[in-house]
């Protein structure tokens, strides 16, 4: 993967824990860099990407961003330059997906690079309901890129997901994959994890296990 050079820091983690599902984590997460999180299921990797997301508080240890603590980022702030696709993905509304893109992005249109990608604007009709679950996916991995595609774009963008390509075939493991290598190439950093290491040792420019 080639990695443009950005210095400043965007996560601090100094001996970060969470009650029993993670223990004194201490990484420096540098703009730019695309890090996969790599470990047996119950390592603690989602547990970590609730804690970046700002969703978990830790129980011990200093947790930065920016350098600043992450807990004195309002959330709604946030929400403008951080996305964060759960592993468990779940939506009370059976609604056709442009009303549903439109819910968290004020849009009902999907920028035209993430759609050559993803291909979801021949979907956007469809409830989420009819979609198959390689199409579910996509569509939340778009949702969430649309959330903060403006600050993505300026290579503010701070990307966290909890494997990604787990319900996809191969034709969008290697597109999603590219697309995220393009967008740490523009400065946004990308933070993600998985169970792959062969997709890791190509597409990531840092692995923590």
């Amino acid at each position: 993967m080639r990695v443009s050079s950005f210095p400043s820091t965007v996560y601090t983690l100094e001996n970060v824990s969470l009650q029993a599902r993670i223990e004194a984590v201490n990484v420096h997460v540098g703009k730019g860099q695309c890090w996969h999180f790599l470990g047996p299921n119950g390592a603690g990797k989602s547990s970590l990407l609730l804690l970046l997301a700002g969703i978990e508080t830790p129980t011990q240890g200093v947790l930065k961003l920016d350098n600043t603590e992450l807990s004195e980022h309002p959330l709604a702030q946030l929400a403008k330059t951080r996305c964060f696709l759960h592993q468990q993905l779940h939506c009370e509304f059976d609604i056709p997906l442009a009303q549903l893109l439109g819910f968290y992005t004020q849009s009902s249109t999907v920028p035209n690079k993430i759609d050559e990608c993803l291909q979801i604007s021949a979907l956007l009709h469809k409830p989420l309901s009819a979609l198959s679950g390689g199409q579910q996916q996509r569509f939340h991995i778009a949702r969430n890129l649309c959330q903060i595609w403006p600050a993505i774009l300026k290579g503010h963008g701070l990307i966290l997901l909890d494997e990604p390509i787990s319900h996809l075939d191969v034709k969008y493991q290697c597109a999603i994959m590219g697309l995220l290598q393009h967008l740490c190439e523009l400065g946004n950093t990308v933070i993600m994890t998985s169970h792959d290491i062969n997709v890791s040792r190509q597409y990531s420019s840092h692995i923590g296990l």
